[in-house]
């Protein structure tokens, strides 16, 4: 893997084995948790190297997104494993830059069904300047702008894509949608 990724952050590849060979361990198979995606490996390696500022917890998250499918007591086993690595995430933004700052970055789709499946502790501007503006300014200085802002100051400042990283200023991918279903109603309660 080090020789397909050479300018992969040698401690974050070395995370990334690593967790994933905890959870395919029989003591994590004993948990009977879903299996990890040791395949695709190779993909997050990928897009450690391609964005340098991303974590190995968001990366793991692209390829295994427990919150998704596991039930509470899952959740815990999953999050104690990524402590024991020091990569689960202790920020208010860890959620979001996992899902949605990700997805922005790379121009896929996020869909979120129903309004609470929105990430409650995220601050609702935050939400909103991504929805409506296509920025969003995060707690660890990081800022993303929509891709013709960016294209903008990148050319005006005849910077290239990593300057502009290492600066904390990450381009907002123009295919990137956020896709809000809402949730079914249910007979005697309140929505809200």
């Amino acid at each position: 893997m080090r020789e397909k990724h050479p300018n992969l952050d040698e401690r974050k590849l070395s995370t990334l084995l690593s967790a994933a060979y905890a959870f395919l361990s029989p003591e994590s198979v004993a948990l009977s948790l879903p299996d990890f995606p040791a395949d695709n490996l190779p993909v997050a390696a990928n897009l450690l190297e391609t964005f340098p500022a991303m974590s190995v917890y968001e990366a793991l998250y692209r390829l295994y997104p427990y919150k998704c499918f596991l039930n509470q007591d899952g959740q815990k086993s999953v999050e104690e494993i990524l402590k024991t690595f020091e990569i689960f995430p202790n920020t208010d933004t860890a959620s979001l830059k996992a899902v949605e700052v990700l997805d922005s970055t790379m121009g896929t789709a996020n869909v979120k069904i129903g309004y609470r499946s929105a990430e409650s502790h995220v601050q609702s501007y935050q939400k909103d300047q991504l929805v409506h503006d296509r920025e969003l300014q995060l707690y660890d200085g990081q800022r993303l702008l929509r891709h013709d802002r960016y294209d903008a100051i990148k050319e005006e400042n005849k910077l290239t894509d990593e300057e502009m990283a290492k600066s904390g200023v990450l381009r907002i991918h123009p295919s990137f949608r956020i896709i809000a279903l809402a949730d079914p109603p249910v007979i005697g309660k309140h929505p809200f």
